[in-house]
């Protein structure tokens, strides 16, 4: 038989808040829920910003150790560019010029790109993007923080706990991927369904506001969309067979979501869902073999920590494969609150659901094969992750984040049932678990400058290349082309692009996806004279930095520079 202690995640001592107390006490929440995310926002700007706060609109706040920073520009100022031109946002013919490509598959998080649409308008892309990167983890900590607050009614609690969500090393590592940085709809869809659970929210304004989350999440990344779905639906399952007499209040609140998830369909599916699953793309985008997390990882950073830095790195460069990934990194800190939550909680039901869940969401972050210190294993659930739609492109090493999401709520409930005079033991773990995820920020990777020739950003390029036309654009690295064209407002069209994945349509080439990337070969003359006439280019702009690789070739094909400054020359046939 359960007892009241095992179905109550209260503990005696701390009784359900009637609805008149709550009411009272609301002045007082909100002013700690403003607190909370005020404190969450000065931690980002202090870790992440630095001196680079002073240039938003210069310098990358993120890393630079891939293309995508670049797209992201590019994306976040398509959108509201799109619309405000009568065009469709899923459909882009300045970049893969003259036919264009379907941009279903391509993460263009039109919901954040319009949300940034003033900061874009007012201080350019750079500087959206800069701006979104450094909200996603004072927003994500808020909202874990309001679950938190709301299954806990402690604050200090709450406030740790969504550290541990918001600034995770998977938050960390996400940051030239804000698609996946802004989860923040998640902990909230979560914080909806616990209030209803309790009675707290009316079935309506429950279905509207979930519904608006999962909107909100297919705005942002179709991606965080469907892995919220899969594993909202394996937290479902372990709460139905632990619910006991509350079982029938955990379905009538499931089917509500379901009205949730046809109202969606309703919203997105003929103009957004239907062209996805048409133009989705052949086979994997991603090497299946290439999509794991050590198992070392979950204690052994990628990247150089704030504490522990040197030697938890040099440890792992001995023990964990160099090329995989590092969003699983947990620390041996929480690994420990969560051993303690086990032993100290394990009379709740709760508790085995939350520890089940965060098992079952780390086995499936390592993808389909255990590796452990690089040497391949056994083969895991995870490969199941393969065949299922929506998600086959999916990297395992981000389905973490649901299991961050998880020990923030493990580690408000440990700590704010931590009584007595070894109450400091657990604030003691879950602050050093914290403090373990920081990472170090140091320039290089992270706060590069901008390296946007002045031809494009001062608009030297309106005397040099007419409206529309299209141009070969050869950056001093992959993926630059993305970020000057939206720089110069898409005045001109590219016949090639970086948008991740090659649409479905398009050739896959070296050229189609770029020439300047790091040690690649110069395309034979005769491909590029062909590919060139093939895609109607009749402008080339080479930068500074490419001319030396590049311009041995280009006048072998009868190119010849017409103009020279601003960091770039431009290069036409005659």
């Amino acid at each position: 038989m359960d007892t009241e202690q095992d179905r109550d995640p209260v503990p005696p001592e701390e009784p359900a808040r009637s609805e008149a107390s709550a009411r009272r006490g609301w002045p007082r929440r909100a002013l700690q829920g403003a607190l909370a995310f005020g404190v969450y926002l000065i931690g980002s700007l202090a870790i992440w910003g630095g001196s680079a706060l002073a240039h938003l609109s210069t310098d990358y706040i993120p890393r630079q150790d891939s293309p995508d920073s670049d797209f992201f520009r590019w994306a976040f100022a398509w959108t509201p560019w799109a619309l405000t031109h009568g065009r469709s946002p899923l459909f882009s013919d300045v970049v893969f010029a003259p036919t264009g490509a379907s941009l279903t598959w391509v993460t263009i998080s039109p919901g954040p790109a319009l949300a940034a649409w003033p900061i874009t308008k007012a201080f350019g892309p750079l500087a959206a993007y800069n701006v979104l990167v450094l909200l996603a983890p004072p927003l994500a900590a808020w909202a874990a923080y309001l679950l938190c607050r709301r299954l806990t009614d402690r604050f200090l609690p709450s406030l740790a706990a969504g550290f541990i969500y918001g600034f995770s090393s998977y938050m960390a590592i996400q940051f030239n991927h804000p698609n996946m940085a802004l989860v923040f709809p998640i902990p909230l869809a979560i914080y909806l369904f616990v209030r209803r659970l309790e009675g707290s929210i009316r079935p309506i304004p429950f279905v509207v506001g979930v519904t608006a989350m999962m909107l909100a999440l297919w705005s942002i990344s179709i991606e965080l969309f469907a892995t919220a779905t899969v594993f909202g639906g394996i937290a479902l399952v372990i709460a139905l067979v632990l619910a006991g007499q509350d079982r029938a209040r955990l379905v009538r609140a499931t089917l509500l979501v379901g009205i949730g998830y046809v109202a969606v369909a309703a919203v997105v599916f003929v103009p957004y869902l239907l062209p996805t699953l048409q133009h989705a793309p052949e086979g994997l985008m991603h090497n299946p073999e290439r999509r794991y997390n050590d198992l070392w990882r979950f204690v052994l950073p990628r990247d150089r920590q704030l504490v522990g830095g040197d030697a938890l790195l040099s440890y792992a460069s001995r023990h964990a494969d160099a090329s995989s990934g590092g969003t699983t990194f947990l620390g041996v800190g929480l690994i420990a609150m969560v051993v303690g939550f086990a032993i100290t909680e394990r009379r709740r039901k709760e508790t085995w659901a939350l520890v089940s869940f965060v098992v079952i969401s780390a086995v499936l972050s390592l993808g389909p094969t255990l590796y452990v210190a690089g040497e391949e294993r056994l083969t895991l659930p995870g490969a199941i992750v393969n065949h299922l739609p929506l998600l086959q492109q999916a990297l395992p090493g981000r389905f973490i984040a649901y299991a961050n999401l998880a020990l923030a709520v493990i580690g408000a409930l440990w700590l704010a049932r931590a009584h007595g005079r070894f109450a400091w033991v657990r604030w003691a773990i879950v602050v050093i678990g914290v403090a373990l995820l920081i990472p170090t920020i140091a320039s290089p990777p992270w706060h590069v400058p901008d390296t946007t020739p002045a031809f494009f950003a001062d608009g030297a390029w309106t005397s040099q290349l007419a409206p529309d036309e299209i141009v070969l654009v050869i950056p001093d690295k992959n993926g630059q082309e993305m970020a000057w064209q939206a720089e110069a407002d898409f005045g001109f069209r590219l016949p090639n692009g970086y948008v991740g994945a090659t649409p479905q349509g398009i050739e896959e080439s070296r050229i189609m996806r770029g020439l300047s990337k790091r040690n690649g070969p110069v395309p034979h003359p005769n491909t590029l004279s062909n590919w060139l006439t093939e895609r109607g280019v009749s402008a080339i702009v080479m930068s500074e930095a490419a001319r030396k690789r590049f311009e041995e070739v280009v006048s072998s094909i009868g190119f010849v520079p017409v103009y020279e400054g601003n960091g770039v020359s431009v290069w036409r046939r005659f």
